[in-house]
């Protein structure tokens, strides 16, 4: 009897203690930046739901808006999963996502307008370092546990991807309710908080994240892509013409993300969902000229075998005729930046307005 009333107690205090924690961690959260990016146990990292917050990237400030499904949007709005309407999920990783620019100007934002117009909805699931396997999880998360119906899935895959899908290979998802709950705390706790910021010693800066196997994944500024001052991802965008990043990483990770592109197409077959995939080039692409990418060759190929609609961009990036390499990246690019601009992102909705809106189920 006494010891089940200490375990009682014990459980109280427990309890009591951790509804104290959050509670607090809550009010410092409130009181400061709080952070839009989560970690996930099931798809790795995402963005908290209804957020509304301003962030910076390269120095350009600008506000950070979720929906109740964890996408950026215009505004911090509920989504109805089971709306009966056209809905069109895009998703792919920062440059998707928009990093540096106000999000009525991505191509998201631009395509979103244009498709209340033809009583389409837009939604954007793109995400920092978003890779096929966390595409196909990301997915599969929404379909099975979210409810979301939509009707077509447009994925953006960026050459860095490649290197991302080997970061992610030891990635094991976790579903069930004790990884959501830990999660939870993590992420509003003010425990974790003090031993986030003084033990860990991990900086509040923006768009930061953690990985599962202890790697912390900084989103630096641009100045760490500036050379001489050196480039902290060698070969990250290369491989499609270095032979020697190739080799590296680039087979295997190609080898990665096809098994899970080719699951996310088996997914949406079982769904009814039309899947289309979108390439385009980094800057590195331009400046090299690789027009005839190993990227575009490769999905092109994945396209062409599982039957579903593709689109190269790397034609309208790589053009010397049209538009001489350091022109095209200073039209199109944030300055010392591998993510679009506004123009850019202009650029690419003009270009997959088509595969996103076009014609009738």
């Amino acid at each position: 009897m006494k010891l089940r009333r200490a375990l009682a107690y014990a459980g109280f205090l427990l309890v009591f203690a951790a509804a104290v924690d959050g509670l607090f961690g809550a009010f410092a959260r409130a009181t400061g930046d709080r952070p839009f990016r989560i970690e996930h146990p099931y798809y790795h990292h995402g963005l908290r739901p209804l957020s509304d917050v301003e962030t910076s990237w390269g120095g350009r400030r600008y506000a950070m808006r979720t929906d109740s499904l964890g996408f950026r949007a215009a505004s911090a709005e509920r989504v109805d999963p089971r709306s009966p309407g056209r809905r069109v999920v895009l998703i792919g990783d920062s440059t998707v996502e928009g990093l540096g620019v106000a999000y009525p100007d991505t191509t998201a934002g631009l395509l979103a307008a244009r498709g209340r117009d033809r009583g389409i909805e837009v939604r954007n699931a793109g995400v920092v370092s978003y890779s096929p396997k966390l595409y196909y999880l990301r997915t599969r998360w929404l379909l099975e546990h979210d409810g979301l119906a939509f009707e077509r899935l447009v994925v953006f895959v960026d050459v860095s991807d490649i290197h991302d899908e080997v970061l992610y290979e030891s990635f094991v998802p976790r579903a069930g309710a004790w990884p959501l709950v830990a999660a939870w705390w993590r992420g509003h706790s003010l425990v974790w908080q003090l031993l986030d910021r003084h033990v860990f010693a991990r900086a509040a800066i923006d768009n930061h994240f953690r990985t599962d196997a202890g790697i912390d994944l900084w989103m630096r500024t641009v100045d760490a892509y500036r050379k001489p001052v050196g480039d902290p991802d060698a070969g990250r965008w290369e491989w499609t013409y270095d032979e020697g990043a190739y080799h590296a990483f680039g087979e295997h990770g190609l080898a990665l993300a096809d098994a899970n592109m080719t699951a996310l197409a088996a997914l949406c077959r079982a769904r009814s969902i039309e899947l289309a995939v979108v390439v385009y080039p980094s800057p590195y692409q331009i400046f090299a000229n690789d027009r005839e990418s190993r990227q575009a060759t490769f999905w092109r190929r994945f396209c062409e075998r599982e039957g579903v609609a593709f689109v190269d961009l790397f034609p309208v990036f790589v053009d010397p005729p049209r538009l001489a390499p350091l022109a095209a990246y200073q039209q199109y690019f944030l300055p010392d930046d591998v993510h679009w601009n506004e123009a850019g992102h202009a650029l690419v909705a003009d270009r997959v307005e088509e595969v996103v809106l076009g014609g009738p189920r």
